[in-house]
């Protein structure tokens, strides 16, 4: 998605904003919070060749290509976006955060439905419901204790507020959160049990990258298990909106087979 943030555009979501490089914006999700902010901007430094010492900067179509993998391997939500030049830290707090945002746009500029002043993190990553992280964990576990008792699902508990069950242990080692594992995995929302996510033919993911539910879940069985997770949207993707797929606040089941420990 791209934000329109120059003054001379006739649908103009900046006002005052002047014209600025694009950059992408992803917020992680495994720590639990929206506050694990990357900013990447047209020009930015990529990587330095070691043979010539050039520095090789980010183009439009590497950006696009970075959202696409965060994406894919579920561990951030990012965005597309043009807004004013000094961006990043503008406040020089040492922090990118949503004061930086827009921060050539003045208060109380009119803001249409893109968004984009200092509320922009807001606008784009609605949060229903925003609490303390104990109160929003002890809501969910709640909700997950009474949809298991009403499905008549008996699971075991891990101190972190995730619940499971092991239909296959599986043999062999045990993975830990530095190996990368191939999984087939089916993902639900606990409130419909709508699938937002399936992968069947299997799928390689590293799992110092992925949510932290999957962290804490997927090494209690071995190569060949399967688990179902039940998962607290505090292990999930929190406050983060995704888009149609995955509302704020979301507790999520995922089934999950470990075909091989790579």
């Amino acid at each position: 998605m791209f934000s329109n943030c120059s003054d001379d555009s006739e649908d103009d979501s900046c006002p005052d904003t002047p014209d600025s490089p694009i950059c992408l914006r992803c917020i992680f999700f495994s720590d639990g919070s929206n506050d694990n902010w990357v900013d990447l901007c047209l020009g930015d430094i990529n990587y330095v060749n070691d043979f010539t010492g050039e520095e090789i900067t980010y183009t439009v179509e590497e950006l696009e290509k970075t959202k696409e993998l965060y994406e894919q391997l579920v561990v951030a939500k990012c965005i597309l976006f043009s807004c004013a030049d000094s961006q990043k830290d503008n406040d020089g707090d040492g922090a990118t955060d949503d004061l930086d945002f827009c921060p050539d746009t003045p208060e109380g500029a009119e803001i249409d439905e893109n968004g984009c002043s200092d509320s922009q993190i807001e606008s784009d990553f609605p949060c229903m419901t925003q609490l303390p992280y104990t109160e929003q964990m002890a809501i969910d576990v709640a909700l997950i204790d009474e949809y298991l008792s009403e499905q008549g699902i008996t699971a075991q508990i891990d101190e972190s507020g995730l619940r499971y069950v092991i239909l296959e242990e599986g043999e062999g080692n045990r993975p830990t959160v530095d190996h990368t594992v191939n999984v087939k995995y089916k993902g639900t929302l606990m409130s419909d049990n709508s699938m937002f996510d399936e992968n069947t033919d299997g799928i390689e993911l590293s799992l110092n990258a992925v949510i932290e539910g999957w962290k804490i879940g997927i090494p209690l069985i071995k190569e060949g298990g399967k688990i179902i997770l039940y998962m607290p949207s505090n292990l999930g993707y929190g406050c983060s909106n995704l888009g149609t797929t995955i509302p704020s606040n979301a507790n999520l089941i995922f089934e999950v087979e470990i075909i091989e420990i790579i």
